[in-house]
């Protein structure tokens, strides 16, 4: 999925402000309590995403549980996560995103990309020079998905000493 004009080549200029930005102030917010709203990309340049709002009582158990499993299916790739982090500090290009996650393949990077791509979380961007460049971002709703991310690394320390607590007294 390219984007820009009609040869599919995106003015670098726009592209790199908004991520550019967008990043900054996802680093400049750290574990502050605002960083949910930056990461959902409700402010910092990040082109916002309105999402319909529907309250509990107008659905049922089933279809809750349908969406839940849904989104951690889009999450439950092997590297999907460490992509998405990555991608939240700012545009990528390939070798950088295979240097920043670490233990991946080139292939198995390029499967994960070529996911999140589809499913919209990511967008390819290729540039009109000698070698063609292409870089990866996080688009309006791979930003979105940021906000619930963080909101499960906030839960993980308390959460995760209560699973171990449990599972040291059911193990007794």
């Amino acid at each position: 999925m390219t984007a820009g004009g009609p040869d599919g080549v995106e003015g670098e200029g726009e592209h790199q402000s908004k991520v550019a930005s967008a990043a900054a102030v996802f680093n400049r917010n750290g574990r502050s309590p605002n960083r949910r709203a930056v990461l959902s990309g409700r402010r910092g340049g990040v082109d916002s995403h309105e999402m319909a709002i529907t309250t509990h009582a107008d659905v049922s158990d089933h279809q809750m549980i349908e969406a839940t499993r849904d989104v951690i299916g889009l999450l439950s790739a092997r590297w999907s996560v460490d992509v998405l982090y990555a991608l939240a500090n700012g545009t990528r290009r390939h070798s950088e995103l295979l240097y920043e996650v670490g233990e991946i393949s080139k292939k198995t990077l390029t499967q994960t990309l070529r996911g999140l791509q589809r499913d919209g979380l990511v967008t390819r961007r290729a540039y009109a020079d000698v070698p063609v460049r292409v870089e990866y971002s996080l688009t309006p709703l791979g930003w979105s998905l940021t906000e619930p991310l963080m909101a499960i690394y906030e839960w993980a320390p308390a959460g995760l000493e209560g699973v171990r607590a449990a599972r040291a007294l059911a193990a007794r």
